[in-house]
């Protein structure tokens, strides 16, 4: 159940942390180029605009931080709830936290910040600073949509090893209990990397078969596999009472796992139902773990990017259906409670003008 309270946030005389400046580069293995999508079908993220649409929401979103107003109108309004329901944050009057100390350690920083600075920062970074190139040794990112086939188990270390990338993992797609891994990230290089790939960080992101499946169950036989937001608005799937978890697509993948790179360092927060005290059964992702976060995770956990970037793209409209304009519904405004059903609503005028002042609401 969400709990509700006033947030004060203090801005104390600290030392704000701040990663430095830099372009990025990503590359595409083959695997992501002609995934299988049925007989004598495949699908092409890159041609199919998975990674474009990950830098779109990111930039989307990163562009209207500063401008959210929870007592404004219009689309600043709507995506100000959005920011304060997921970040547990007033973009008007921000809070501080700090970093963890994974990120500290490699900026040699003491890490204090405010949440709407981080928010910021990574959205602004990941839809500006990215560009692909074709050649896979010194990009500081690679993505490969092989299942984790390539990674071979070394009971010695008792960890996986990508060798061609020099990077290790506790575990991967096939891992047992890993059913429904969409994808996963490592940084962690082993000893021997070969020199020409050994001049900066490196980021080995892999997508499993499952995320694939899940898009499999929102397409249709014209479309057997959507990869992105815009496939699922074309295929007439973003409408009223619709979920924004049912949006699980390949570029919300993208976004969310470009958060635990280098750059960023942002994790996978669990969270527990109060009844629940299993840790076996904590949620690491989907709407209701965003929203449930503890205040203190909720500028680090890498599905809060991915659900504020696609709010962010449903409020600048459907292209396919006379630009409507899709917000979190007003009913969880009183009814807080009802807050992690993430249902949509089209609100006429969004698209235009602005909509009415709602009060603000926080979340203990």
């Amino acid at each position: 159940m969400v709990r509700v309270k006033h947030l004060t946030a203090v801005l104390a005389s600290l030392a704000v942390a701040v990663a430095p400046v830099m372009s990025l580069t990503y590359w595409v293995d083959k695997s992501c180029l002609e995934y299988p999508a049925g007989p004598g079908k495949t699908v092409n993220l890159r041609d199919g605009g998975a990674f474009k649409e990950a830098f779109r929401m990111a930039r989307i979103a990163g562009r209207r931080i500063d401008k959210l107003n929870l007592h404004g109108k219009g689309k600043n309004l709507e995506l100000a709830r959005a920011y304060n329901y997921i970040f547990t944050d007033d973009p008007g009057k921000t809070r501080t936290i700090r970093r963890g100390p994974e990120w500290r350690e490699k900026y040699k920083s003491i890490g204090f910040d405010t949440v709407k600075n981080v928010v910021k920062d990574t959205l602004t970074s990941i839809g500006n600073d990215w560009e692909e190139t074709r050649e896979r040794v010194g990009s500081n990112v690679r993505f490969y949509c092989d299942n984790s086939s390539r990674f071979i188990y070394h009971p010695v270390e008792n960890q996986f090893i990508d060798h061609i990338n020099s990077v290790a993992t506790d575990f991967t797609c096939s891992s047992s209990g890993m059913d429904n891994l969409a994808a996963f990230e490592t940084h962690h290089r082993t000893p021997n990397v070969p020199d020409e790939d050994n001049k900066g960080d490196v980021s080995v992101i892999t997508l499993c078969d499952h995320a694939f499946n899940l898009a499999r169950l929102r397409g249709k036989p014209e479309m057997p596999i959507p990869l992105t937001h815009n496939d699922l608005m074309r295929l007439g799937r973003l409408k009223d009472k619709s979920s924004v978890d049912w949006f699980d697509t390949l570029s919300h993948t993208i976004l969310h796992e470009l958060t635990h790179t280098p750059r960023y360092l942002h994790d996978d927060h669990e969270w527990n139902d109060d009844e629940d005290e299993d840790p076996d059964t904590a949620e690491t992702g989907g709407w209701e773990s965003v929203v449930m976060q503890d205040e203190e995770n909720t500028a680090f956990n890498a599905d809060s990017y991915a659900f504020f970037g696609k709010l962010a793209l449903f409020m600048e409209g459907n292209p396919h259906d006379g630009k409507k304009a899709y917000a979190l519904d007003h009913d969880y405004i009183k009814r807080i409670e009802k807050l992690p059903r993430g249902r949509l609503r089209h609100y006429p005028g969004l698209e235009k003008r602005g909509l009415s002042w709602v009060p603000r609401i926080f979340r203990d």
